[in-house]
């Protein structure tokens, strides 16, 4: 029996572990942050709604995307506010979810995430879709500051210290009731009007729950009778007020936040003996549950890691798997663009309630753009040739739900087919978090790009720009690093003055492309597995280089970048067949059929489009509720012909009566 009641303990325990601390994903440390490490409490699928919105705190959470390089940038800081304000836990905790991972993805879309890193606030006991976006400045200072007016402004909980300005009538009374609370004093802190010092100080007092329930702030206005009664000279200031004395002015070392922390903690007097500062007057912080407590708990017990620890794969090692695997960084791979099609269309477009206006203007742009030029095997070009009549089919004057959107992009009720999931290969990075999407965005748009070369190579009526500018509209209005997204829309502003034909787009992408390397090289979102290099590099390319000074050939660049981006050359390693199994690296020698016959039907389809390309554009058609022009045509068609068979029997029939009649006459 006690054995059994010792395994149920451990299970509950290790329970509480796993809500706590989730699992890596694949295997690898997931995220910007770790456990045991950083003041962050990082929240997954599995427990971020039983932490946040089951919770008698409020919480502060940053959303964040591992491939973001702005998220990256912005880790440091986020680090940094939650140690800054790690006291602050019996009331406000600070969290980080990651929306790169697979599992998490259904989170950020309910939280509306539109760009990375979202910081949104939550009150206690918050609902879904309830939280506040945080638009202030993101340093320590600032978001500090501004959390303490958003806790100061919520509806304080009955074990929460009060936080608001009080007046002379409420200290007088507090006073008076110091016995009836057990108190040996209380603390009055004076500081200007409108500012958050008081708050922040009660709050980095909020840990040793009977001190922090013993300051109260008030403003040192003149209009205040107790600044002159008790002759406040320095604001800010604190005073101590005992229970059997008179008020006293704190000597503080320096006024500030620390100084007067400190100076109320040196002066704190417990009524019980065995209780002193910094200790709790309970078996729990205000506001902690047993989780958290398990959390505090192991966090003590567990020393910070040393610095290099835990590195990223050395490239060697990297290049060894790669060759290990039949890959190779000389193709391009269709598992590539395919998942950056998945992740842009079923992630990052639905993470609004509603596309309309300039939204939806791009996207359409961007679902047109890709049923012209994206290297589809057919159920793909099925599933893109669907979205894309939906899309142009209809005005949609009041945007498109994004149920709507979700319907149409579904994985099962969708027409046609697409992978599900995100299959990195040539894009694949020593770590989570390092290349992947962004990787495969740069691919797909260097694809298009030479597609539409292909396609459009002797249709007058080509728009050169036609891809650039869709890619640079889909980018402002639907890439997730916010950061990224202002820093192209910087390397496009003068996109009309150097692009004036298919192959200067190419080439246009391809600067672009090299100069972002460029500006991020050495940074610390380089994987240092693939470091950002100019590309081609002489070892794929030599012609591309002059030997003399060392600058491009861009007539052989354009020639390598045709040549690697084609359609005819993509690698099938990767590709997820129609029942979802992915082609394995090693079965690629078995089904060389299959990938023949994908490759030939990917070149057959761009043939196809090249030939429809130099016949000119087909007659425009509507399409309401699937019904097309050629549906209304074929149908008028078939009356025609009804009635002209009609006409016919009728015709037939009558001839037939006037001879009878006839014969009858007849002697």
């Amino acid at each position: 029996m006690a054995t059994s009641i010792h395994i149920c303990y451990l299970l509950i325990l290790f329970c509480h572990f796993c809500v706590i601390f989730p699992p890596s994903v694949d295997g690898k440390e997931a995220g910007l942050y770790k456990p045991l490490v950083d003041d962050v409490v990082i929240l997954v699928e599995n427990n971020f709604y039983q932490t946040v919105f089951m919770s008698e705190k409020a919480w502060i959470v940053e959303l964040y995307s591992s491939w973001c390089g702005h998220c990256v940038h912005f880790a440091p800081t986020w680090k940094k506010f939650a140690t800054d304000i790690k006291a602050w836990n019996p009331i406000v905790a600070v969290a980080a979810i990651d929306c790169a991972v697979k599992e998490n993805h259904a989170i950020c879309q309910g939280e509306q995430v539109k760009g990375y890193p979202t910081i949104k606030q939550y009150t206690p006991h918050a609902k879904n879709g309830s939280g506040i976006y945080y638009k202030g400045t993101r340093d320590v200072d600032s978001m500090r500051m501004e959390l303490a007016k958003y806790v100061m402004g919520l509806a304080a909980l009955p074990n929460w210290p009060q936080l608001k300005i009080v007046n002379s009538t409420d200290i007088l009374s507090f006073h008076d009731h110091l016995n009836d609370i057990d108190s040996s004093g209380m603390f009055v802190i004076f500081e200007e009007k409108g500012s958050t010092l008081g708050v922040e100080v009660i709050l980095d007092l909020s840990n040793v729950e009977d001190l922090s329930r013993q300051v109260l702030r008030m403003e040192a206005t003149d209009e205040n009778p107790l600044k002159s009664k008790w002759s406040v000279k320095e604001v800010p200031s604190v005073f101590v007020w005992p229970s059997d004395g008179e008020p006293k002015q704190l000597d503080v070392k320096s006024r500030n936040r620390e100084g007067l922390r400190r100076a109320i903690l040196d002066n704190y007097k417990p009524k019980t003996a065995e209780e002193g500062p910094g200790k709790k007057t309970g078996n729990k912080k205000v506001g902690e549950s047993k989780g958290e407590k398990l959390l505090e708990e192991t966090r003590n017990k567990t020393q910070p890691q040393k610095e290099g620890e835990e590195q990223n794969p050395a490239a060697g090692q990297l290049e060894a798997v790669l060759k290990a695997s039949n890959i190779s960084r000389n193709y391009t791979y269709l598992a590539d663009i395919e998942s950056a099609l998945h992740y842009s269309l079923r992630i990052e477009v639905p993470s609004r309630t509603l596309i309309i206006g300039e939204e939806l203007a791009a996207l359409k742009n961007y679902v047109s753009v890709l049923n012209k030029y994206f290297p589809a095997r057919r159920p793909v070009a099925e599933f893109l040739s669907n979205i894309d009549q939906q899309l142009q089919g209809s005005t949609w004057s009041a945007g498109i739900p994004v149920k709507t959107w979700n319907m149409l992009v579904d994985p099962v009720q969708s027409i046609g087919w697409l992978p599900a999931e995100e299959n990195w290969v040539g894009c694949i990075g020593s770590s989570h978090g390092f290349r992947g999407y962004p990787c495969s965005v740069w691919t797909l748009f260097h694809v298009l790009s030479v597609t539409q070369a292909e396609v459009d190579e002797n249709n007058l009526k080509s728009n050169s720009l036609e891809v650039l500018r869709t890619m640079r509209g889909y980018i402002l209005n639907f890439f997730g690093c916010v950061e990224c997204s202002l820093n192209f829309e910087k390397e496009s502003s003068n996109i009309l003055a150097e692009v004036s034909d298919l192959d200067s787009a190419i080439l246009w992408l391809w600067k672009t492309h090299n100069r972002v390397n460029k500006r991020l090289s050495g940074d610390e979102t380089e994987d240092p597995a693939f470091p950002k290099n100019p590309f081609p590099p002489s070892s794929l390319c030599g012609p591309c280089h002059n030997s003399v000074d060392d600058a491009w050939n861009e007539h052989e660049v354009l020639r390598y970048l045709k040549h690697r981006y084609s359609p005819a050359n993509l690698n099938f390693t990767g590709v997820v067949a129609l029942t979802g199994e992915k082609m394995h690296p090693r079965q690629i020698n078995k089904r060389a059929v299959e990938a023949e016959f994908l490759r030939s039907e990917l070149v057959s389809r761009v043939k196809r489009r090249k030939y429809n390309a130099e016949q000119g554009p087909a007659p425009k058609t509507f399409s309401v509720l699937g019904v097309t022009v050629f549906d209304v045509s074929l149908c008028l068609m078939l009356n025609l012909c009804c009635i002209m068979l009609v006409l016919c029997v009728y015709f037939v029939f009558f001839r037939r009566r006037k001879l009878k009649a006839f014969q009858s006459c007849m002697p």
